[in-house]
């Protein structure tokens, strides 16, 4: 199959957070979940020079050529990003549904919701082991939606949009890049599981305050301590490292609520941490006072935003 488009070529993918959840998905419970307005944009180029292919890149393409049955020429990929690796907002499956979006643009292939689903998973798998499907989700959804995996496959609720005016406004506080890989973090709560299978009461209590947040927004309410509690069932799930549970308390100490969002980790950082505070100039006064990396966004639509995609603020991966 000849290509269609003229190169060069963009298009830009968003991230995601989860609002709650985290972990608990892996297992069959819920999890709400938000698209931002930070994203990966990637550009096809020509390229006359052929240069060592890193092994996501590869993956993503090999995908691509076995599902349509193509061959891709030597391709200059240009990456231009607002998420930062590893922090837990779907970077890996943005990357990868922007270059399959160009790649279909540059073949005028239209490719189905399923097709791309299925795409994104083999690429996330190559990724994270055995994902829970929800990174692909996010990507392909915009606005707040409740996701929950099935034997079937996955179940995703969109939640009407009256719902994001009950949510503040959000901070993005980093708590540096995770030593542990998102499969990594996976695997060891399946064996925290498996040696103390008392735990699972954990994974059942995070499903019920997704429930109780889901609720509570429907009727206009946003519920600051239920993030606390999750918070802290993630800690006893064993995913939250030294340093993020001190900037949690820390947060805490000034009057914020704060709880990691994604897989974790626990040598070094634990990615990214979702905070919410009643008094906006007085929490980023305390942020910036503790020199930590943060940015603020409204969660829950991307469309008014994606054009100015550039212009948000980037988060700086410095260690405090």
């Amino acid at each position: 199959m000849q290509s269609q488009n003229v190169l060069p070529l963009k298009t830009w993918s968003h991230g995601k957070v989860i609002l709650a959840g985290e972990h608990a998905v892996v297992y069959g419970e819920p999890a709400i979940v938000s698209s931002i307005s930070l994203g990966i944009e990637v550009e096809l180029q020509r390229s006359k020079v052929k240069r060592a292919e890193h092994p996501f890149l590869a993956t993503i393409r090999s995908t691509f050529e076995k599902q349509y049955s193509i061959i891709i020429p030597n391709l200059h990929i240009q990456i231009r990003s607002t998420l930062p690796e590893q922090s837990g907002l779907g970077s890996s499956a943005a990357l990868a549904h922007a270059i399959f979006q160009a790649y279909g643009k540059l073949y005028s292939i239209n490719i189905t919701d399923k097709e791309m689903g299925d795409l994104l998973m083999q690429s996330e798998q190559f990724m994270h082991g055995r994902p829970s499907g929800i990174d692909a989700a996010a990507v392909t959804h915009t606005g707040l939606f409740v996701f929950k995996k099935t034997v079937d496959g996955p179940v995703i609720q969109r939640l009407p949009s009256t719902y994001t005016k009950h949510i503040p406004l959000c901070f993005l506080v980093y708590s540096g890049k995770p030593k542990e890989t998102t499969g990594e973090m996976v695997q060891i709560v399946k064996e925290l599981l498996i040696k103390q299978p008392t735990r699972s009461h954990i994974i059942h209590k995070i499903g019920t305050l997704v429930k109780e947040i889901t609720k509570e927004l429907s009727i206009g309410r946003f519920p600051y301590s239920h993030f606390r509690e999750n918070q802290r069932l993630l800690e006893e799930l064993g995913v939250v490292g030294t340093k993020a549970k001190k900037m949690v308390r820390e947060i805490e100490s000034v009057g914020g609520f704060a709880k990691i969002t994604g897989a974790g980790g626990i040598s070094e950082g634990s990615g990214m941490m979702v905070c919410f505070h009643n008094d906006i100039e007085k929490f980023e006064h305390a942020l910036k006072k503790r020199l930590w990396s943060y940015t603020k966004l409204r969660v829950g639509n991307i469309e008014k935003e994606a054009q100015s995609k550039h212009d948000i603020v980037s988060i700086k991966q410095e260690e405090s």
